[in-house]
């Protein structure tokens, strides 16, 4: 079974650039949640921490401490900057053109057990699995 709403958007999450480009349009929230950008080395991948501000030189990747807190992107979203909608079961807002973040953490979860290599990552095939369901 085809899921069509991932056919028109991406999950994934932000990177550094990002985040630093939108970050006055992110609602802040008080935990730690992961970046897909890497960190300072292989056992490490960048977040963010409660008050906003960019660790980009990473936790640990091992570390299931941190949040998930998905991105979507697509240029279905054409909605305004601030603006809130329904989707997977969350509530996103827009913080770009073509760009929403989830209000809140989905789940704690670790990065990967072995690389920040975001694509490969562990946390990654969970996101699209999490999203498919």
């Amino acid at each position: 079974m085809t899921n069509v709403f991932l056919d028109k958007y991406e999950i994934t999450l932000l990177t550094v650039e990002e985040y630093r480009k939108y970050k006055s349009a992110v609602p802040n929230i008080e935990d730690w949640w992961w970046l897909r950008s890497p960190g300072s080395d292989d056992s490490r991948a960048a977040y963010v921490c409660p008050k906003g501000a960019v660790l980009s030189r990473g936790d640990g990747i091992r570390s299931d401490d941190d949040a998930v807190r998905p991105a979507l992107k697509s240029d279905e979203i054409i909605l305004a900057v601030g603006e809130q909608f329904i989707a997977l079961g969350n509530r996103w807002t827009v913080i770009g053109p073509g760009v929403a973040i989830s209000n809140g953490i989905i789940a704690t979860r670790r990065y990967d057990s072995e690389s920040n290599v975001w694509e490969t990552s562990e946390l990654k095939a969970w996101l699209e699995a999490w999203a498919r369901a």
